[in-house]
């Protein structure tokens, strides 16, 4: 009824502030913006308050690309209506798009505190939330907006890849595969499941997941880098540094796929190009702990325990609750000699460790350590008098001791950055000291190089 008395009035005095802003709102909807804004200057000029004038020579400005005005016009309209919701919206919107996060979620604030389930203002407010890295609030917005609108998976695909920010594995992996549920051609939450997958250790899955996403879009620097982590894991060195290069390709600037093809290079012994990708992840972004832990690791496994030890250090300015990152920095200190040092770090790590992996690794160690002292000759002896024998082995093996059990019940092998064994032995009760031959021909040649 308010458009057809406008228009009428528009035909009986086209030059009236309602018959002006009548003609500017048919111009705007030609996409006739100087039109539209000329009609609108003149009812402003006839009346400089004239709400739905000012309101439309903002959106009229907006399309014309002069935000500079269409903002100072908003703000009029809102001077003049405080809870003039609708110019808040807008302006929020306008904010979000000139990227000023802090003004566009204090705009939806404003409308969602009058209309708390504007599922637009709830979604402009997450974006904003999202684009200045505050996942939580982005979370807690987006929530509110599945509950009014569960169907719109996009939403919840946003929330997979906030909680992944926030290293919430679990509910991000539930929200992605949700959405596999209603959209299975959504790259990135093939990305996510993968992600998750290779996070909690499960390696082939993890491929699976992520060559589908690439298959739906083969673009996806992130899925490459990751699936190029799970290659690695995989002892596959040459897909992996395949896919780290591709990631590169894609986004030359983006961490994880130099220190993908770091591991990558150091799985074949590239110290050099390990090392010159490791640093390359510390020049990107020096304040992200992981990359000096990558770091770490390529001089720890080349021999440089001093440098590791160092990079060690910093993981843990930026993560000093990490079980990971202590037994890391003691691995470091056992390689230096440094054993009473290394044996107070996995106490340390003990006492915050999340994960009972870290529990038994550190526990292990500690035994170890404790228990044989290398020699001169760079070579443990264990001797176990209750069982009558003694064994020699290198100083870079570990003896597995089950934290529950009074005698050890596995012995040794080389170990990866896990401090797991690639051999295990089985140790019995002995009345004889073994030989390399005797454990070879009792346990097959994979161990016959044992001292």
């Amino acid at each position: 009824l308010a458009q057809v008395a406008a228009e009428r009035v528009s035909a009986l005095d086209p030059d009236s502030v309602v018959g002006l802003t009548a003609a500017a709102a048919e111009h705007l909807a030609q996409d006739n913006q100087t039109a539209a804004i000329t009609a609108y200057d003149r009812a402003l000029a006839l009346n400089p308050d004239f709400l739905p004038a000012i309101t439309g020579r903002a959106a009229a400005a907006e399309a014309a690309g002069d935000t500079d005005q269409a903002l100072a016009d908003l703000d009029r309209a809102i001077a003049l209506v405080p809870d003039d919701v609708d110019s808040y919206a807008r302006r929020g919107a306008l904010h979000l798009m000139l990227e000023d996060w802090p003004a566009a979620v204090e705009d939806f604030s404003q409308v969602l505190a009058v209309e708390p389930e504007t599922i637009e203002a709830l979604d402009g407010r997450a974006a904003a939330a999202e684009a200045s890295a505050d996942f939580e609030a982005a979370v807690r917005d987006l929530s509110a907006a599945i509950i009014l609108q569960s169907d719109r998976w996009p939403l919840r695909l946003r929330r997979a890849e906030a909680h992944m920010a926030l290293e919430q594995y679990e509910p991000a992996f539930k929200d992605a595969q949700l959405v596999l549920a209603q959209n299975d051609d959504a790259a990135a939450a093939h990305l996510i499941v993968g992600q998750v997958q290779l996070e909690n250790e499960h390696y082939f899955e993890a491929v699976v997941s992520l060559t589908k996403a690439l298959d739906l879009d083969d673009q996806l620097a992130q899925a490459y880098a990751a699936r190029s982590q799970a290659h690695h894991a995989l002892d596959d060195a040459d897909r992996a540094r395949a896919d780290a290069n591709r990631a590169i390709e894609l986004a030359p600037d983006m961490v994880q796929g130099y220190t993908a093809r770091s591991m990558a290079a150091l799985t074949v012994g590239d110290w050099l190009e390990a090392l010159e990708d490791a640093d390359r992840a510390i020049d990107l972004t020096p304040l992200d702990g992981s990359v000096y832990e990558t770091r770490g690791l390529v001089y720890l496994t080349s021999g440089e325990p001093n440098r590791a030890l160092d990079d060690f250090d910093r993981l843990l300015d930026f993560a000093p609750d990490s079980d990971d990152a202590r037994l890391l920095r003691a691995a470091a200190l056992d390689e230096l000699g440094r054993y009473d040092e290394a044996i107070d770090e996995l106490l340390l790590a003990l006492d915050q460790a999340q994960d009972a992996t870290n529990v038994e690794r550190a526990e292990s160690i500690i035994a170890d350590l404790r228990r044989i002292p290398p020699e001169e000759d760079g070579q443990h002896r264990w001797t176990d008098a209750y069982h009558g024998f003694s064994i020699s082995y290198p100083a870079g093996w570990r003896q597995y001791v089950d934290p529950g059990e009074p005698v050890p019940m596995a012995i040794i092998g080389p170990l990866d950055k896990d401090y797991r064994t690639s051999v295990i032995v089985d140790v019995f009760e002995l009345d004889f000291v073994p030989s390399a031959r005797d454990i070879a021909r009792y346990y097959g040649p994979s161990v016959s190089d044992f001292s």
